[in-house]
């Protein structure tokens, strides 16, 4: 099963949160609120012992939140990205800067689209 960091402090993060964990996902938040696991994806995989995340998912970012984070997910090895709830809420920006590096990108509303048994 893949290892997910969603991106975001909102409500909206949270429920993509559980939702995850609740299709059997191992989840971390990335962001500022007390509760994430860490401030930046900078910061995602820096502790031996615990699961290399695999997908980052970014929740009613803005393309810039995706581009500032690309060096990062590139160097840390992440497989994907996904841009809840759709590519479009996010602007040109990110879906450009995932196809400058060739990072596999999709917009999808994970409430609906992520289901358990899932990557």
């Amino acid at each position: 099963k893949r290892v997910w960091a969603v991106v975001g402090d909102s409500e909206e993060a949270q429920d993509v949160m559980d939702h995850l964990m609740d299709s059997g996902k191992t989840v971390f938040q990335v962001g500022q609120d007390d509760g994430a696991h860490c401030a930046s994806v900078a910061d995602l995989n820096k502790d031996p012992n615990m699961p290399k995340c695999e997908v980052l998912a970014f929740v009613e970012g803005e393309g810039t939140s995706v581009a500032d984070a690309m060096d990062d997910a590139v160097r840390l090895g992440i497989k994907g990205i996904v841009l809840h709830p759709d590519v479009f809420a996010f602007g040109p920006r990110a879906s450009k800067c995932c196809e400058d590096v060739g990072m596999p990108f999709h917009g999808a509303d994970i409430l609906s689209d992520v289901t358990f048994g899932d990557q």
